[in-house]
């Protein structure tokens, strides 16, 4: 029902825009009102075909290939199949801010773009669960990033740098300046251990 409103809701709006641009061509120039019928229905195709190319392109997002990220395609491909949708393609767009956003015409054309910021952090959660597996034991990995964490708020750190950060195993300017922590691209210690801790519990159960 709401993807059927929203379609509503975008044939309104490109109708009521192409209404008032017949109507201002009507009154600029009468003889010519054919030509802004014409660009009106270029306009509303221009914007049914073509809108989440230009979306897309405004942001700078490139498809992203799957191996560069299975873990997400794999997510997506297990989302679509429960929403019994095509999968969309994935994009990713150059911003370090945890972000994304869907678009396409249907969905059968849907595309899904996500940021660096986003992906720099699933990343950490991935490589937590990766080690809690292998070790067996993912509380003492909590544990262990309790004591990392702790450690950065003690000694800075004196060779770590925003470009470089996203390497380290926790935030090495937890401990800084608030404006140096400003670049950190890792989610909170403390989500990361509620996410070991949850993984503890069900691999007791």
């Amino acid at each position: 029902m709401t993807r059927w409103n929203n379609h509503l809701k975008t044939i309104v709006l490109l109708g009521a825009l192409s209404a008032l641009l017949v109507a201002i061509g009507g009154v600029l120039a009468p003889g010519r009102l054919p030509i802004f019928v014409l660009l009106a229905a270029v306009m509303n195709l221009g914007a049914y075909f073509f809108s989440d190319r230009l979306v897309l392109r405004m942001h700078g997002a490139r498809e992203l290939p799957a191996d560069a990220a299975p873990a997400l395609h794999q997510m997506v491909r297990e989302l679509a199949v429960r929403a019994e949708i095509p999968t969309p393609r994935l994009f990713l767009i150059d911003d370090p801010q945890p972000n994304a956003f869907a678009t396409g015409r249907s969905p059968k054309h849907g595309a899904v773009a996500v940021t660096q910021g986003l992906l720099a952090r699933s990343r950490e959660y991935l490589a937590d669960e990766t080690g809690a597996r292998i070790s067996g034991d993912p509380l003492a990995l909590a544990r262990a990033l309790r004591r990392l964490e702790s450690a950065a708020h003690v000694v800075p750190s004196a060779t770590a740098r925003p470009a470089t950060a996203s390497l380290f195993i926790t935030n090495p300017f937890a401990g800084g300046a608030r404006f140096a922590r400003l670049f950190s691209t890792h989610p909170s210690t403390d989500e990361r251990i509620a996410r070991l801790e949850a993984l503890a519990g069900r691999r007791a159960a």
